[in-house]
């Protein structure tokens, strides 16, 4: 039996190729930034992907889930409304956001601020037009401009180190929006046989109560992810930040595949991962294996690439993962009760994970470090899933 059909197959491969890009683009600008300015960075990139996953992920998540007899000119019209309703609204946010670390924690400078709004709007508008691809079933699409998004990402990288005096961090964000532009456009032209009628703005309010219940697990996964980022950020100094972002970035490498994952399930609805997920030591092993393995290649990489400075305790790498391996379970399961129709389950498991992950990683990083932060979510993660276990043994 296949495990993947058609549109899927393609997509899981290419986000693999897309995130090995990644990956060594990242460690290419990072040595090019320094600890410093890679802090700086990172916070600008964090705020932008955690307001807008939490602004906008369950507005996504239910078009995915929509029933194509249900995708009428007058929801399409309310979405689409809603969409940039919330776009704007996060761009309002964005922007204070990086204004009160500025004033409060390290002063951003101006440039960076104005790219930054770009980058903004650019990384919205690129993340929304993904998911309409995924809820037209067009993952091989999505994949193959996935791949061109890296790949216009780093050639644009080096053209304007080669055209421009403009300052590394500046020019990556323009970069990152540039490729996001294209890619943007190129979503358009892909589209327009979907939406071949006129489309007018409609009432927000219809696609927003469809929606509902579907904004706690994408709100509260954006949320925890880039949280951990955020506490380090204010609550510990600074350059922590952009040695916890790389070791980060190497270790969840694999992050791609419950993320892919969890998109196919809500699309595909396959009777082959009830049964799946009612089995997940063999997953679980699996991936404590990679991730392992993932820890010292990247301790070593790291030393070796960028140097001894930007080093953090193995520790901190070893919690990390664990961490990991308990939030891809959690995802996975909590998109699939979605796409079976239990979304008050996931909202709840939601909501406990929402209250606990940030104060607990609060408390511990107080206590040990910037080893509290991981040890407060894994064990904010390991709670929801013996919840979630038992309330209804996987489904």
């Amino acid at each position: 039996m296949r495990i993947l059909k058609g549109e899927y197959r393609f997509y899981l491969p290419a986000r693999g190729i897309t995130t090995t890009l990644s990956l060594l683009f990242a460690f290419l600008y990072s040595k090019d930034l320094g600890v410093v300015n890679r802090s700086y960075v990172a916070v600008v990139m964090t705020f932008s992907i955690l307001i807008i996953v939490i602004i906008t992920s369950g507005t996504t998540l239910t078009l995915r889930n929509l029933p194509k007899m249900a995708r009428n000119e007058k929801n399409i019209s309310s979405f689409i409304s809603l969409i940039i309703i919330e776009t704007f609204s996060g761009l309002i946010l964005f922007y204070l956001a990086l204004i009160g670390f500025s004033i409060y924690k390290g002063n951003l400078p101006l440039p960076l601020i104005y790219v930054s709004l770009i980058y903004f709007v650019m990384s919205a508008l690129h993340l929304i037009f993904n998911e309409i691809l995924f809820a037209f079933d067009k993952f091989r699409t999505a994949g193959k401009f996935d791949i061109l998004t890296i790949l216009l990402q780093i050639s644009f990288y080096f053209i304007g180190e080669a055209l421009t005096d403009l300052s590394i961090a500046v020019r990556l964000l323009l970069s990152f929006a540039g490729s996001y532009f294209i890619i943007i456009t190129l979503c358009l032209f892909t589209l327009r046989s979907e939406f071949a009628k006129k489309i007018e703005f409609g009432n927000p309010k219809i696609f927003l109560k469809m929606s509902k219940g579907n904004h706690s697990i994408g709100t509260v996964l954006g949320l925890v992810d880039r949280f951990d980022r955020l506490i380090i950020a204010w609550f510990l100094p600074v350059v922590l930040l952009g040695k916890y972002t790389v070791m980060s970035s190497f270790i969840s490498f694999f992050r791609f595949i419950p993320d892919s994952f969890s998109k196919i399930l809500v699309n595909s609805k396959s009777e082959f991962w009830r049964h799946y997920l009612r089995n997940p030591l063999i997953l679980l092993v699996g991936l404590t294996g990679i991730i392992s393995g993932m820890i010292f290649t990247s301790q070593y990489l790291i030393e070796h690439m960028l140097g001894s400075d930007w080093l953090l305790p193995w520790g901190v790498s070893l919690v990390f993962a664990l961490q990991e391996l308990a939030r891809g379970a959690f995802q996975m399961l909590g998109n699939y009760k979605v796409s079976l129709g239990a979304s008050s389950q996931t909202h709840k498991a939601s909501l406990i994970l929402f209250f606990s992950a940030g104060p607990l990683a609060i408390v511990f990083s107080k206590l040990q470090g910037i080893i509290g932060v991981p040890i407060g979510f894994l064990i904010s993660y390991s709670g929801v899933l013996i919840y979630m276990k038992r309330k209804n043994r996987f489904v």
